[in-house]
């Protein structure tokens, strides 16, 4: 794709959320170079990088400067998704953009302070900044094995996720190659998702389908089941119903009615051509011989 260089805004006309979601994104997704070798080339680079392309526009739109483009799948690459990237390779305005972002950087502060040669006062913690870090270092997916949400956020350095996790007052710390900040409870989730909502850009659509998910109780249908008489499922399996319509009778999901019958110990369709009840295999009985040969 053409790289696009228009210019539409300037970003000293964004508001303190738009510049803390700024620097949450610059921090997941973002890298911060200089070159030092004087030998050509852009001295100080910034560029922010993601899978969704709408993310890119909106920063380009929001900063004004800069251009997008489009990092090319080698061979054999398959299946992977594009990687959009915003970069800017003009020293003067990436200055100013750190000035501008600096007191809400946290993971690249450092190397932002160094760079302008001097100390940030460091803004608090807030929303939209875990909104711009979670679009770039987080993940909201749905389980359907399972039946739930899974929420959590992912960095190398767990210096971040401890700051964030004492913000938010829930989360689990996982250690590993990277740690993640794990959310599990519903409620957590819930509070989270509804947190970050109103400023996420990437997971706007997961977060609003995990938030009807949690807040109807979808994940708690399948105890639905348990109060069910068993007889009258097998009945009406053997009387033609597809597990697809009672799923849909009990309000269940398909896999949930599938594993009930299957405890019925229910012969499916697709196994057999007769529905039956296939009694639980029993161990054979030890044979004894009760005949004991008396010699003489």
């Amino acid at each position: 794709m053409k790289k696009d260089r228009r210019v539409k805004t300037s970003f000293f006309t964004l508001d303190d959320v738009q510049r803390q979601y700024l620097a949450g994104f610059l921090d997941a997704e973002g890298s911060i170079l200089l070159d030092t070798s004087q030998k050509g080339g852009a001295p100080l680079r910034i560029v922010m990088t993601n899978t969704d392309q709408a993310v890119i526009r909106r920063i380009f739109e929001w900063l004004g400067f800069g251009g997008i483009y489009e990092q090319k799948l080698r061979p054999g690459h398959f299946g992977r998704k594009i990687v959009y990237i915003w970069g800017n390779y003009s020293a003067q305005p990436n200055r100013r953009l750190l000035e501008f972002l600096g007191p809400y950087l946290r993971v690249k502060r450092m190397k932002a302070e160094n760079i302008m040669e001097t100390t940030f006062d460091v803004a608090p913690m807030s929303w939209p900044y875990i909104a711009g870090f979670t679009d770039g270092e987080g993940y909201v997916e749905y389980r359907a094995q399972k039946g739930q949400y899974r929420f959590g956020i992912i960095q190398k350095d767990d210096t971040i996720l401890k700051e964030i996790q004492c913000f938010i007052g829930f989360g689990k710390l996982q250690a590993g190659a990277c740690s993640t900040l794990v959310l599990q409870r519903h409620n957590d989730q819930l509070s989270f998702a509804k947190a970050i909502l109103p400023y996420s850009v990437v997971k706007k659509a997961k977060l609003e389908a995990a938030v009807d998910f949690i807040e109807s109780k979808q994940w708690n249908l399948g105890k639905k089941l348990m109060r069910v008489d068993g007889g009258i499922l097998v009945q009406k399996y053997q009387n033609g119903m597809s597990t697809w319509k009672l799923a849909a009778e009990y309000g269940v999901r398909q896999p949930s009615m599938h594993r009930k019958l299957r405890t019925l110990g229910v012969t499916f369709r697709h196994q057999s051509r007769s529905c039956k009840i296939v009694p639980p295999r029993m161990n054979p009985m030890p044979t004894v011989n009760l005949c004991r040969s008396v010699s003489g």
